[in-house]
């Protein structure tokens, strides 16, 4: 008689995920041509890519219904982009203001929604890659993820990169 009791294993959380995702990219890195064809295109060019779904093949299919799985696409995207984070150290939010993102670009990437927050956070990646920071993506992607399905929790991510954002001692006025 087996031990292991029969039915569904519960499913990972966005977070537990977006870790997974981040590590799979530095544990098991892709080609460079792969990781330059996820970094190219629209969210739908990189959703059509092999290398994607290798990536997101632990995400429940359920969480790809409709235009979730476009969303995954920009989180993927911007990963290919910045590349994979050491560790799971600080903060997207604290990363954001050590890297010198400028207090209206953290804005209007706060206050975008749907395509124009996919687009803000292709933007912020692009920059991020420029001076070197490879954030967690664990609160920007839940960002992108929940924006348009669960706004409340979006709107609890906002709160909390807003937070580590201007707590940073980066953005701290001199006194």
């Amino acid at each position: 008689m087996s031990s292991i009791a029969s039915g569904p294993l519960p499913a990972p959380s966005r977070r537990a995920l977006l870790r997974s995702l981040a590590g799979t990219l530095r544990v098991q890195p892709l080609s460079p041509g792969a990781l330059a064809s996820l970094r190219r295109g629209t969210s739908a060019d990189v959703a059509r890519q092999a290398a994607f779904h290798r990536l997101i093949a632990d995400v429940p299919e359920s969480w790809l219904a409709d235009d979730a799985l476009l969303r995954w696409a920009t989180v993927v995207q911007c990963l290919a982009i910045t590349g994979a984070p050491a560790s799971h150290g600080e903060s997207d939010g604290r990363m954001l203001a050590t890297a010198g993102l400028t207090e209206s670009r953290f804005a209007r990437l706060l206050a975008s929604h749907g395509d124009g927050l996919s687009d803000q956070l292709l933007l912020v990646a692009r920059f991020l890659h420029a001076k070197d920071v490879r954030p967690t993506w664990v609160d920007l992607g839940e960002l992108v993820l929940t924006d348009t399905v669960l706004p409340a929790r979006a709107d609890v991510i906002r709160l909390v990169l807003a937070r580590d954002y201007y707590r940073s001692p980066s953005t701290l006025a001199p006194t």
